[in-house]
């Protein structure tokens, strides 16, 4: 375990105990913690913000994975890359994303996860974490099978799965700037039979798919 000697040990211990006994069972993920949490120690404040918020990842993260194995042997430098960000996070919907990846290390499916998407994961706003979502649901696979879907039905679902509604001007938005990012593109045009036209349809690129799966709560066994 690294050189823990600067850290007051009752703030070690507080540390520990602020994000719950799950911590406590994987080695790996308690030494990736204190390597993450020990630069902030001085700031009450930020130390506060920050602990409550892998608090509520690390609570979301147990509910993905309840009743699977935890494997103990987990890579604490890849759990360290993914707690740094995640304990700047308090939007919901980005907590949730961040919780899946730390969820899908301490179940040992995290093979397929590239640090590298980890600033643009940082960089997305709710609405685009939604968007990806939506987007990942009505794709079958990475081999890029999808069912069809445009701005209004992307922002119908958006709407379903979180009782909130989005203009569509900012569901386009979203969707342009995923495409920005190498995560969205551009699908079949789908005919419009009441009026004759064809609307834009939007699927996930092969680095989209792989992203969203990525913070998608883990399967059961191992994908």
């Amino acid at each position: 375990m690294s050189d823990l000697t600067t850290l007051d040990p009752e703030a070690i211990e507080h540390s520990a105990k602020a994000v719950g006994a799950i911590v406590h069972a994987v080695p790996g993920l308690q030494q990736a913690l204190y390597e993450t949490v020990k630069g902030f120690w001085t700031d009450p404040l930020i130390r506060c913000n920050r602990l409550k918020n892998l608090r509520h990842e690390f609570e979301l993260a147990e509910e993905m994975i309840k009743g699977q194995k935890r494997v103990d042997d987990l890579s604490a430098t890849l759990a360290k890359e993914v707690l740094e960000p995640a304990m700047e996070e308090d939007r919901e919907e980005l907590q949730k994303l961040w919780a899946a990846l730390i969820a899908r290390v301490m179940a040992g499916q995290d093979r397929r996860i590239r640090t590298e998407w980890f600033d643009l994961i940082r960089k997305f706003n709710s609405i685009d974490a939604l968007v990806m979502s939506t987007l990942y649901e009505h794709q079958s696979d990475e081999a890029m099978i999808s069912v069809p879907i445009d701005l209004d039905d992307i922002g119908q679902s958006v709407e379903h799965h979180t009782s909130r509604h989005y203009e569509r001007a900012d569901i386009k938005l979203s969707a342009e700037s995923l495409m920005d990012r190498g995560c969205v593109e551009y699908g079949e045009d789908i005919e419009d039979a009441t009026n004759s036209w064809l609307r834009k349809s939007y699927r996930l690129t092969t680095k989209g798919y792989q992203i969203a799966r990525a913070v998608s709560p883990p399967a059961k066994a191992a994908d």
